[in-house]
């Protein structure tokens, strides 16, 4: 085995350079794209209105508390928030589920598609057979993929239940395959 030595003159260019690692790697972890869901409340004139609007973004855009939510790997549209809104219009987020944003995103934190998690992927939001657990294995597999917008894996998991049903023409249809 060869041994390397470094001299004197090479630690300020190994300094510079663990520095520089570290430095993007802190970057990186900070910088992982999501959506940020809000709730606002407001009580004006004897009113309480409520908010909800939602934004794409990065984690390291905000803070998040119990109203304000970084979903990692999600987008807005995934949350149920499609309506974009011009600038002039917004209360906080770019996107909003309603026109008024008086009700929040069906898949997001406060909607009604969303698990107690508040997760719109989890397995309690899937909508698919069950009857045989082998094969709806798959095709939970294929929600989850689908919610989080892997194709590939759709596929794969599409796939193997396809065959399942090959097997047994009784087995119902999996809704996230099409």
């Amino acid at each position: 085995m060869k041994r390397v030595s470094i001299s004197a003159k090479h630690i300020p260019i190994v300094k510079s350079y663990v520095l520089l690692v570290l430095f993007c790697s802190f970057l990186t972890s900070c910088g992982k794209k999501g959506a940020w869901e809000y709730f606002t409340w407001r009580y004006e004139l004897g009113k309480s209105t409520y908010h909800y609007s939602c934004d794409n973004g990065k984690a390291n855009d905000y803070q998040q508390d119990e109203d304000n939510i970084f979903w990692e790997g999600m987008t807005c549209q995934e949350l149920g928030y499609t309506i974009s809104l011009p600038k002039s219009e917004r209360v906080w987020g770019q996107y909003v589920a309603t026109n008024d944003g008086s009700y929040p995103g069906a898949n997001g934190k406060w909607g009604t598609n969303s698990s107690s998690s508040g997760d719109p992927c989890s397995l309690s939001n899937y909508k698919g057979p069950t009857s045989d657990v082998q094969s709806a294995s798959f095709c939970q597999t294929a929600f989850v993929y689908k919610c989080k917008g892997n194709a590939a894996g759709v596929k794969s998991s599409c796939a193997t239940y396809t065959q399942f049903r090959q097997v047994n023409s009784k087995l119902p249809a999996c809704p996230y395959c099409n």
